[in-house]
């Protein structure tokens, strides 16, 4: 190749590792549009749509797929069935979402509500979440990640509470937006949605 273009720098130190010299690897990391992904007043017809109002809703947004890891987040919904505000939304498509809708049907889980939302709408989405809900299973290819999905929530201020390791941990630590637990670990994750 002429060029290898990665989105860490986990992963430009991965292919240093390998033998490929520093200067045929390009760092082009993931972001967010700011100019259509910024805070703005709650979106009443969301709010509407999902019944919501008064809530305090913890948003999820992107593929249910399973090194996502989102059992972890229905668990912790099931932990914090007792406040009456705190509200999980869950907005996109995926293998694992019958799965999970069913894990939550299980529980009988009136907090968590899956939703769809198009991308158009995505500004409007985080004008109405407390906080984003971030998750990854404990993989050894975590470690490298940097998720794409944090970025949109921090474009329109709003604080990601991630479940995992790796770049995107310590960028939301080192950068004072978001908090972070150990991936797969309910009982954290539902105590630090309580916080």
């Amino acid at each position: 190749s002429w060029k290898v273009s990665t989105v860490t720098h986990r992963f430009i130190e991965h292919f240093q590792s390998r033998g490929l010299p520093r200067e045929q690897i390009t760092f082009l990391p993931n972001g967010a549009d700011t100019n259509f992904l910024k805070p703005q007043p709650p979106a009443q017809e969301l709010l509407d749509r999902w019944e919501l109002h008064g809530k305090k809703i913890f948003l999820y947004v992107g593929t249910h797929a399973y090194y996502r890891g989102l059992d972890t987040l229905i668990e912790a919904a099931v932990l914090l069935q007792k406040p009456p505000d705190i509200a999980i939304l869950m907005i996109g498509k995926g293998p694992e979402r019958p799965r999970l809708k069913q894990m939550a049907a299980e529980h009988n889980l009136s907090n968590v509500v899956f939703g769809q939302s198009p991308y158009e709408e995505m500004d409007r989405l985080y004008s109405i979440a407390y906080a984003s809900v971030a998750t990854l299973r404990d993989i050894p290819v975590a470690k490298s990640m940097r998720l794409s999905k944090v970025f949109p929530a921090l474009s329109c201020r709003v604080p990601v509470i991630y479940a995992g390791i790796g770049e995107a941990a310590d960028l939301l630590e080192e950068n004072k937006c978001g908090l972070v637990v150990p991936p797969e670990k309910p009982e954290l994750l539902a105590n630090t949605i309580l916080q």
